[in-house]
Formats: C-alpha cells, sequence, structure tokens
C-alpha cells in the first residue's frame, strides 16, 4: 500500500500545468575542458579548455512535495579551446529533490559535440537561485569514450522566454513588445527556433503567457 506522501506526489505530478519556458544563458565564468588520448589510446593524455558560452531553455514539468522536474531543450553552447571552437547541441531533463531543509540537484544531457553522440550529467550545484532560476558552479562530466572525455563547470542566469521588456513578469506589455518584434522580422520573436517568424512563433507566446508566471 502507498504511503499518503507518496499518493499525494503522484496526484499533483499527474495535475501540473507545464511552466512557462526559462532561457538560461551561460555565465562569463563558464568553463569546458576536453580530455585526450585517454586510455586505451597509447597516445600521451593532454586536455583542451577555455571558456564556453550559450544558452538552453528549461520548462518545468513535473512538481511534487518532494521534486520539481524540468525539460531541457534548445542546448546552444559553443567552447573555445586552443584548437578553435566546438559547437553543442542537445537537450536532456534538470531535477531538483528536496529532502527536508536539503536541495539536491542534477542536470543530465543528451548532446552532440563533434558529431558524436554524448550524455553529460552533474550535480549538485553550489547554487539554486528562485525562479526563473540560477545555477552557480554546476559540474557535469561525461564518461569516457574514444579515448576522450569532456568536463562542464557552467554557471547561468535565467530569464522567462516571454518576458521581453526584462521586468521581471509576463504581461500584456511583453505581448505588446512581440508584436513589434513580430512585425520588424526581429530573431527575438522567432519563439520555436525553427529559422522563420511566423504564426506559429505567435501561438507559441501566447502559450507562454498563459504559462506564465
Amino acid at each position: 500500500m502507498l504511503a499518503p506522501v507518496a499518493l499525494a506526489a503522484m496526484a499533483a505530478a499527474a495535475s501540473f500545468p507545464p511552466g512557462p519556458t526559462i532561457v538560461h544563458e551561460l555565465t562569463p565564468t563558464s568553463r569546458y575542458t576536453l580530455h585526450m588520448c585517454l586510455p586505451p589510446c597509447a597516445c600521451p593524455t593532454y586536455s583542451l579548455n577555455g571558456p564556453i558560452a550559450g544558452a538552453m531553455r528549461l520548462r518545468l514539468v513535473e512538481q511534487t512535495p518532494i521534486s520539481s522536474r524540468y525539460q531541457v531543450a534548445a542546448v546552444h553552447w559553443r567552447a573555445t579551446v586552443q584548437t578553435g571552437p566546438i559547437d553543442m547541441t542537445g537537450d536532456g531533463e534538470y531535477l531538483i529533490r528536496y529532502v527536508g531543509p536539503a536541495v539536491f540537484d542534477q542536470m543530465t544531457l543528451d548532446l552532440t559535440i563533434q558529431d558524436l553522440p554524448w550524455t553529460v550529467t552533474g550535480g549538485p550545484s553550489s547554487g539554486i537561485g528562485e525562479p526563473p532560476l540560477a545555477l552557480t558552479a554546476l559540474a557535469m562530466e561525461s564518461p569516457v569514450a574514444y579515448c576522450r572525455q569532456h568536463v562542464f563547470s557552467i554557471g547561468t542566469r535565467g530569464h522567462y522566454l516571454a518576458d521581453l521588456n526584462a521586468d521581471g513578469t509576463i504581461d500584456f506589455g511583453d505581448f505588446l513588445e512581440f508584436l513589434n518584434l513580430y512585425n520588424a522580422g526581429d530573431r527575438r520573436a522567432d519563439f520555436n527556433l525553427d529559422g522563420a517568424i511566423d504564426f506559429n512563433d505567435l501561438l507559441e507566446m501566447l502559450n507562454e503567457m498563459n504559462a506564465g508566471p
């Protein structure tokens, strides 16, 4: 027989509507390291490292008394190392667990890096801000494969995708700002990231307003 707490958590998860999309931009302190020629390769081991920049989108899709689960989408990062830029794209999941007064978080991303698939995981971070969230020093790494390993230390600052006037809320002022961007063909109105600014983006903006805080 399930405990009352478990039943309450399941009911909350089943009825929870998705939250607004949060755009997370990597902070300037974010770093990336690529370890090369790891075993079983016989060449001398060396590492490439440098800053990493870019953004990703998080959306709260499930919340219970003991956890919050976010869908991670539209990961577009670029690391700049000694040999040049390395682009990364993908998606994944971010999970926060509440254990008494303690908070634990974990991120899992499925990335494409240099045309190869990688899964990177990490957490907990050293700090989680209030919504729209900010992560501090989240360490992530991939398993060793192809004689190499990817290691990340990232910080993020978040803002709501639909908060176009950056006042911390999603309201009619943001809708007017969206219409201005839409009519001007500004790429910030491409909410669904399909490369075109069209009616589908308008629908996406309306969805974000309905989900907004």
